[in-house]
């Protein structure tokens, strides 16, 4: 399982891991800049994974396996 992605149903996953990421963008927020630049230099990347996240794990979940 890589680090970065979580699945609740996944026998590694870890609400920890989990936890201290989302704490993890706070603090890189508050470099400005330099966090700024680094999203735009990597947002391809990115937004595949929110893209996946949101329309993989939530959407087509909810409203297209149910159909």
């Amino acid at each position: 399982m890589e680090l970065g992605k979580y699945s609740f149903g996944h026998p590694e996953y870890n609400l920890n891991i989990r936890q201290l990421l989302h704490l993890s963008y706070k603090i890189a927020a508050g470099y400005g800049e330099i966090y700024l630049d680094m999203l735009e230099k990597y947002s391809e990347i990115i937004s595949e994974e929110v893209r996946e996240n949101i329309y993989g794990r939530h959407i087509r979940r909810l409203f297209l396996d149910n159909r």
